[in-house]
């Protein structure tokens, strides 16, 4: 019966990749190893096909008009137009849904004020605050 020694050095003819090489086939000092694993991509290469850029969306007009119309103060055309951007920007797939919605935001905010704004004129005609008391000039 022959007991192996496993300790006794083994032969350079292994198939083990971690094994240390002998003296004459390693690597000096300042040099890079050799890739084992295929060789890296070149610098500046594209290891990816890249996807072009779509075409960017178009900017609804009528979002544009709603916000100019909005920073405007005309609270009715305002509100029309901001509706009729937000359907546009919805059915055609343009850009421009935050104008449409500050457009519609802004003409309900000037809607209301004209709206107290008439109440208080009326309010405060009703209690006479307009009679001129032209008897004493």
């Amino acid at each position: 019966m022959s007991q192996d020694n496993p300790y006794a050095p083994k032969d350079n003819n292994d198939s083990n990749p971690y094994a240390q090489q002998p003296a004459d086939q390693q690597q000096p000092y300042g040099q890079a190893p050799a890739q084992p694993y295929g060789q890296a991509p070149a610098y500046n290469a594209q290891p990816y096909a890249q996807q072009p850029y779509g075409a960017p969306q178009q900017t609804s007009g009528l979002a544009i008009a709603a916000l100019v119309t909005g920073l405007l103060g005309t609270g009715l055309i305002a509100i029309i137009l901001g509706h009729l951007a937000l359907r546009d920007v919805k059915n055609n797939n343009k850009s421009g849904r935050g104008m449409a919605l500050a457009g519609t935001i802004l003409g309900y905010v000037t809607a209301v004020f004209v709206i107290l704004w008439f109440a208080f004129i009326f309010f405060a005609a009703s209690q006479g605050a307009f009679d001129a008391d032209l008897s004493t000039y």
